[in-house]
């Protein structure tokens, strides 16, 4: 089945799909995880590896963070995206360096479209005043073998934009652009550079 013939490719739930990019974005307005959906995409459409797929969301209802923690991701205000792909190169002695250069590449895209500076918490966050804004989470499978291979790579990211308010038990830990500037930011401009960037780190 190509993607073309049919959307219905999640869970028989019609998603939207476009290729504005080098690579398929695949948009749904609520999803479970953006990391979630890759990986059935993934599984029932393997040939999107070959040039790599994103899935982005506005709401996730079981978001996901590091070490099995809960990423808040409710509200309509956040980007929540997932870069899947089968990376040309991927040296497994490297991790610490993808980490850095994920959320460096993060924090070069929000400054050129917000002139905002993040701070970078390695290995997983982005900081704005101190709060955290965002964060990475990446997952992979692969062959099991003397020389290791991986099946796949996928990067997922959440990013607080233009959130006004966060739950009593975040508040005084998270943060978004718009509480720091009192200005909503077009979350769609964000995707296309931040996916330009991200995959020139495993070409």
């Amino acid at each position: 089945m190509g993607i073309g013939e049919d959307a219905n490719v999640d869970q028989g739930m019609a998603i939207n799909y476009t290729r504005e990019m080098a690579v398929t974005l695949f948009s749904k307005k609520t999803i479970d995880s953006t990391n979630e959906c890759a990986k059935r995409l993934l599984k029932k459409n393997p040939e999107l590896l070959i040039d790599g797929f994103v899935v982005i969301s506005d709401i996730q209802t079981k978001g996901k963070g590091t070490k099995g923690r809960v990423w808040y991701s409710r509200s309509n205000g956040g980007l929540y995206y997932s870069l899947a792909l089968v990376p040309k190169t991927f040296d497994f002695a490297s991790i610490e360096y993808y980490h850095q250069a994920i959320a460096e590449n993060i924090q070069s895209v929000i400054h050129t479209l917000t002139n905002i500076t993040l701070t970078i918490k390695y290995p997983n966050d982005l900081y704005l005043s101190e709060k955290k804004m965002g964060g990475i989470l990446m997952e992979s499978a692969m062959k099991v073998s003397e020389n290791p291979v991986l099946d796949y790579l996928i990067i997922g990211i959440g990013l607080n934009i233009n959130q006004s308010s966060f739950p009593t038990d975040l508040s005084n830990t998270t943060t978004s652009l718009f509480i720091e500037t009192n200005h909503t930011y077009p979350k769609r401009k964000i995707v296309k550079p931040l996916t330009k960037k991200l995959l020139t780190i495993f070409s």
